[in-house]
């Protein structure tokens, strides 16, 4: 599979900073300004804008300082933000690469990049990106009651509780799960999930299935 940076944006941080890049506020903050700190351009722009001469060589560092800032929030994470170690070097390149196009950074559109990914490494970025925001890895699967009171179910035992294709129907389009003493239909709490193709549902369940979730 060929994808850019911004399928790996998609997959990896579109689940809390949304299509835009502006996050919501205050809990999930934007990563536009963080990107726009990299550029030595837009911070003369800025400067210039405000009144105020800036130098090529101290824009250029201030620039440098912010981009490895924000390279150490994907390796290391921070407060709220996971760390990222699903993603390679040339990752991680082509998706700074989307987010200075994103933010709006003169020339970006030039730095963008095609990877050849496999299907099981998709999966791994969708599960560990986007599914262990609510989900477990492991623990005792809940009863219908439990899920009812705001038990999540873990990722250790979904491939044993849902097939396939109802896995990919509950992550795209959503589907009913049984709730309560006398277990009844509901919608539940899960968000869908609609940027995310069949495929690449798929590509997480087959990740769950070759790689199941330990301890």
């Amino acid at each position: 599979m060929a994808f850019h940076g911004a399928d790996i944006y998609r997959l990896n941080c579109r689940g809390c900073h949304e299509e835009s890049g502006h996050g919501t506020p205050p809990e999930i903050n934007s990563v536009i300004d963080p990107v726009r700190a990299t550029s030595a351009g837009v911070i003369i722009a800025r400067m210039k804008k405000a009144g105020m001469n800036m130098s090529r060589a101290n824009a250029t560092l201030l620039a440098k300082q912010s981009n490895t800032a924000l390279l150490d929030r994907f390796h290391k994470g921070g407060q709220d933000m996971p760390p990222f170690p699903q993603l390679s070097e040339p990752e991680i390149r082509a998706l700074l690469a989307y987010l200075r196009q994103l933010a709006g950074v003169p020339g970006a559109e030039k730095e963008q990049v095609a990877i050849n990914e496999s299907p099981a490494h998709v999966g791994e970025q969708i599960v560990r990106s986007t599914c262990h925001i609510c989900h477990n890895a492991v623990g005792p699967n809940p009863n219908p009651q439990e899920i009812l009171e705001g038990a999540i179910p873990p990722l250790s035992t979904l491939t044993s509780r849902t097939s396939l294709p109802e896995f990919v129907r509950k992550v795209t389009a959503g589907s009913p799960i049984s709730m309560g003493v006398v277990p009844i239909p509901f919608r539940g709490r899960m968000p869908v999930f609609d940027y995310l193709s069949d495929d690449e549902v798929a590509n997480a369940y087959l990740y769950l299935t070759l790689y199941p979730p330990q301890e």
